[in-house]
């Protein structure tokens, strides 16, 4: 094999280093490009639309003034905003709904057709009358078209043709009454004490800002309202009450005189919808049912709660107070109480979870066990807890004494109550109806056999009585407590058995009944509860009757 020289390998070297040195430089001047590239960010299709430049309500008109055009990015638009170049299509149209400053406005947002004079946006079949109102201070320059108003008046008994009874002050001279309720608003403007009319005012000078004396209000009515409305402006003052605009509420009093003056001002009862939890689920206003929050979370339909989506939301409770502890409840809950009666925690998937939000135990075999496998305390089902986790006391609530159908199985475990006919567990789910004395299913399948349904209340014990009648205890989560908060055991065909099962008490009864009537029993002496001899025909045994002990209600 030829050798060859040491400069000849040298300069293969240098050549194959500065080739290398190429190609390590443009393949780095590839990437360079390829992220600068990237870098570099992409130019987005702007699109002029029409926005609003303030909040406008249902009703307006729109105008140059109260929108501009805006560019937006193409792909954040909806398919039918308007252009700004079809602004002029739109000029003088009335708005549909409420629109947000900025938003673009969509095609469906507007009338057909603009609107060039003012009658053109009355509604077929209705009539428009303004309407002067005395009573600027009701609104402070805040109402605007599509809102919805009360109209009251003060009138005198005189000036409708009345006269007071002789001899009794029982009917007032003065008297506020409504004239028209839910009535919409079609415009609003103000005009001074010389009848000019004005939008804005510059005078700072006046109480209000505006120097103005009253509120010209255009009315949605049907012409009998008209007629009401003349009537009346004719008579007395008028002056109106800005309303929700979905609040259906109507005024409870057909007139009120001065003697309201000297009553006491107490807060008016509500109607509530309690829960299958027992939890209040809103009040109801007019036909919607309102939440604490506000929300409208379903409608009166026949005189029944029901939700948005069909499902029956409870039972209503009328004339309810409005300190009534009920509203103080905001979560129903599974609890463990310490020897004393005092909660220890809450349940939550079967764990123990104390106030401070740590889990301090589990539920074991039926009963509340501490981390290290000691008994804590007693189960209690379905307590009341306020926003802070401590107990609600509902002995003195309206609401939490109302009753409903509960289904009980042979041992008493609760199987679910009667809503609509149908019995409903305690998740809401529908799983049959009651049907001699049987739970069956929608395909006749029993689901349950030997059940009994009771009128129950938030306030009711199941109490357990042996064959005399003595109290033994009462069922809770399905075990039997004595008057010591102890558990004793649990029933089973018509037993009461302890842990190890032993029978405690047999040929027993299980009833709902009120706290009162239980303790009040209990608390008797033998010598106070009366037994008659019940003696059934055709069953004696040769020639011996039995006797049976029965107790005296």
């Amino acid at each position: 094999m030829k050798q060859q020289s040491g400069l000849r390998l040298t300069i293969i070297a240098v050549i194959c280093g500065i080739a290398a040195a190429a190609l390590t430089v443009f393949y780095l001047k590839q990437v360079e490009t390829k992220y600068r590239k990237a870098s570099i960010p992409q130019q987005k299709v702007m699109v002029t639309v029409v926005v609003p430049n303030q909040d406008l309500k249902k009703g307006s008109v729109i105008t140059p003034k109260l929108v501009a055009a805006r560019k937006v990015p193409q792909e954040f638009l909806p398919s039918n905003a308007i252009l700004a170049e079809d602004f002029k299509k739109v000029m003088n149209r009335t708005i549909l709904m409420p629109l947000q400053i900025g938003r673009p406005i969509t095609w469906e947002a507007v009338t057909g057709k603009s609107a060039k004079t003012y009658s053109e946006n009355i509604e077929l079949g209705r009539r428009s009358r303004s309407v002067k109102v005395n009573k600027i201070d009701s609104f402070d320059g805040l109402l605007r078209p599509g809102d919805r108003i009360d109209l009251m008046g003060n009138f005198t008994l005189s000036s409708l043709g009345l006269t007071q009874a002789a001899g009794t002050s029982s009917t007032p001279e003065n008297i506020v009454m409504p004239i028209l309720e839910n009535v919409e608003v079609l415009a609003a403007g103000k005009e001074d004490m010389y009848g000019r009319k004005y939008e804005y005012s510059n005078n700072k000078n006046s109480p209000d800002g505006f120097n103005m004396e009253f509120t010209i209000i255009g009315l949605n009515l049907t012409p009998k309202q008209i007629a009401r409305v003349e009537l009346s402006e004719g008579i007395g003052d008028m002056f109106a009450v800005l309303r929700h605009p979905k609040d259906s509420s109507v005024a409870d009093f057909k007139y009120v005189g001065v003697e309201l003056l000297f009553e006491k001002d107490e807060p008016a009862k509500i109607d509530l919808v309690i829960g299958a939890d027992g939890k209040a689920i809103g009040r109801i206003v007019g036909d919607n049912i309102v939440d604490e929050n506000g929300n409208i979370v379903g409608k009166m339909v026949n005189g029944k709660p029901v939700s948005f989506d069909g499902k029956s939301l409870g039972t209503v409770v009328e004339n309810v107070s409005v300190d009534d502890p009920m509203l103080s409840v905001t979560e129903v809950a599974d609890v463990v109480r310490d020897a004393n009666g005092k909660i220890i925690g809450k349940i939550v998937n079967g764990k123990i979870i104390d106030e401070n939000g740590n889990i301090v135990g589990e539920i074991k075999d039926g009963q509340a066990v501490s981390l290290t496998g000691e008994v804590m305390g007693t189960i209690d089902k379905g307590v009341a807890l306020d926003i802070n986790g401590n107990e609600v006391d509902l002995s003195t609530s309206a609401a939490a004494n109302i009753t409903s159908e509960v289904v009980r199985d042979a041992n008493g475990n609760v199987i679910g109550k009667i809503v609509d006919g149908q019995v409903v567990d305690a998740d809401g789910k529908v799983i049959g109806t009651v049907k001699d004395g049987k739970v069956i299913d929608m395909n006749g399948n029993v689901i349950v056999d030997n059940v009994s349904v009771s009128a129950e209340s938030a306030n009711t014990d199941v109490v357990v009585r042996d064959a005399d009648g003595n109290v033994i205890g009462t069922i809770i989560n399905g075990q039997v407590v004595d008057a010591t908060g102890k558990v004793i055991g649990v029933v089973k065909d018509g037993q009461v058995v302890d842990m190890d099962g032993k029978v405690i008490a047999d040929n027993i009864s299980i009833k709902a009944e009120t706290p009162e009537r239980a303790t009040d029993e209990a608390e008797r002496s033998q010598y106070q509860i009366e037994f008659v001899d019940f003696i059934s025909g055709g069953t004696s045994i040769d020639g011996i009757i039995p006797v049976t002990k029965v107790r005296k209600e």
